[in-house]
């Protein structure tokens, strides 16, 4: 079993490829492990959305599959970086993604709350996928 959804939810898991770049977790709806509740990964192996997502994908090209802008959560906490679709094209989809920074950030892109910055303050922050969560 384990602790998700910031501790509040505990699951059983299952970790395929272990300590590989391929390494995926599925959590199960039940502790008989009969159905899958979401399958996550966060290293740069061969996994990848049927839309194209994988580990590395920019901001860019997260925009360009969305068919429209992406919003993004603050850094530094349990959901760092999660990317809301903003009714676009992969509203619907059911894959959570969250970005991560790997260029210059500020104070005021850290925590629970919805990044506004300017598009030169975007590109500076060089976001790429960190984390791809597909919820069954």
């Amino acid at each position: 079993m384990g602790v998700f959804e910031e501790g509040t939810v505990e699951m059983p898991y299952s970790i395929l490829y272990a300590d590989t770049p391929d390494e995926v977790q599925i959590t199960w709806k039940n502790s008989a492990k009969t159905e899958v509740n979401d399958i996550r990964f966060s290293g740069n192996g061969k996994w990848k959305s049927s839309t194209g997502l994988k580990i590395g994908t920019t901001y860019d090209e997260l925009n360009k599959l969305n068919e429209k802008e992406i919003s993004f959560y603050g850094f530094g906490w349990d959901y760092s970086g999660a990317v809301m679709w903003n009714d676009g094209k992969l509203e619907d989809s059911n894959l959570r993604v969250f970005v991560s920074p790997e260029g210059e950030t500020k104070n005021d892109h850290y925590g629970d709350h919805i990044i506004e910055a300017t598009p030169e303050e975007i590109a500076k922050l060089n976001l790429k996928v960190q984390t791809i969560i597909y919820k069954l």
